[in-house]
């Protein structure tokens, strides 16, 4: 059980800390809002994951098949749901930072951004493959059904602290921000999430 537990944590915080579209979005939500914008996104990234541990654990041998047949279409589906919300970023015109009702993130519901995190943690296909692999190499692959949970469930407890960590930490570097650094952050965000989305689809087409 604690080995498990070890490399649940282990694995979720270097998923956590790993260069991503989410670690981004974390990082600007804690900018704007701190802990009270960037839970909601961890909640919906986490709600993510706990439905790839189920089906991983569950359904892992149908998920391989799953994959290797429809593998294209999922893969063209995530391209596409990237590139709108990375246009949407690069279209975005900047607005004081001090004025906080005007930020779009601002203006965005707990649960509108539950839900975006949600989308996009759902609509990246490697995610799926990333979990499914994890619980078929070792050491998942040698680990009980009870201890495969253990695993799955200590991963996203840890990926959930960890981004809960890096907006929280965001928000206190709020005030050594400027219009530069703002305008800059959601051109990269925003090239990010095209660039992930233009590879996504060419992969496919070419």
């Amino acid at each position: 059980m604690w080995a498990a537990i070890g490399y649940g944590f282990t694995t979720g915080f270097v998923m956590s800390v790993s260069l991503g579209v989410v670690f981004f979005m974390l990082i600007q939500a804690g900018l704007i809002g701190g802990i009270k914008k960037g839970l909601p996104i961890a909640l919906g990234v986490i709600s993510g994951d706990l439905i790839f541990v189920a089906l991983a654990v569950k359904f892992s041998g149908y998920l391989k098949g799953f994959l290797e047949t429809f593998y294209d279409y999922w893969f063209l589906l995530g391209g596409v749901v990237f590139c709108v919300l990375g246009l949407g970023y690069l279209l975005k015109k900047y607005r004081e930072q001090h004025d906080e009702s005007e930020s779009k993130i601002a203006q965005m519901s707990a649960w509108q951004l539950w839900l975006r995190a949600f989308l996009i943690n759902i609509a990246n296909p490697a995610n799926l493959t990333w979990w499914i692999g994890l619980f078929s190499l070792p050491p998942a692959i040698y680990f009980s059904d009870s201890n495969q949970w253990i695993f799955g469930i200590s991963a996203v407890a840890s990926i959930f602290l960890t981004e809960v960590a890096i907006s929280w930490g965001s928000g206190k570097v709020k005030s050594l921000l400027n219009e530069h650094f703002m305008k800059r952050l959601n051109t990269g965000m925003g090239l990010l999430f095209m660039g992930i989305g233009v590879y996504m689809i060419i992969s496919v087409l070419v």
